[in-house]
């Protein structure tokens, strides 16, 4: 099977790009700015199921939208084409979302 480079290619700026991530999680990166969207918008559509939810749907929300994405599409591209490098940056934008800084 021939490697595919641009994919890669991709795949080695994701690892150094976690590294990043991993080596000074306090500095941010600029995922930082879409899972903020994704979290506040969360409390938003969970409002309407009361306050509770109101208050618990932004951290909800930022793990379920990733995960959904992971879900739908990251199956369909596995199954159907047999590639697991699209599972793998939804994935890894589900992980982002989910370190937690203060």
């Amino acid at each position: 099977m021939k490697p595919n480079y641009p994919k890669l290619g991709l795949a080695s700026l994701f690892a150094l790009y976690f590294l990043w991530i991993a080596y000074d999680p306090m500095q941010g990166s600029f995922l930082d700015n879409v899972n903020l969207a994704i979290h506040e918008s969360g409390h938003l559509i969970f409002r309407i199921l009361g306050e509770f939810a109101g208050i618990a749907g932004g951290s909800l929300f930022q793990v379920i939208l990733p995960l959904a994405f992971v879900g739908y599409f990251g199956s369909e591209v596995i199954i159907r084409r047999r590639s697991c490098s699209s599972g793998s940056v939804k994935a890894f934008s589900m992980f982002t979302s989910m370190r937690l800084t203060p």
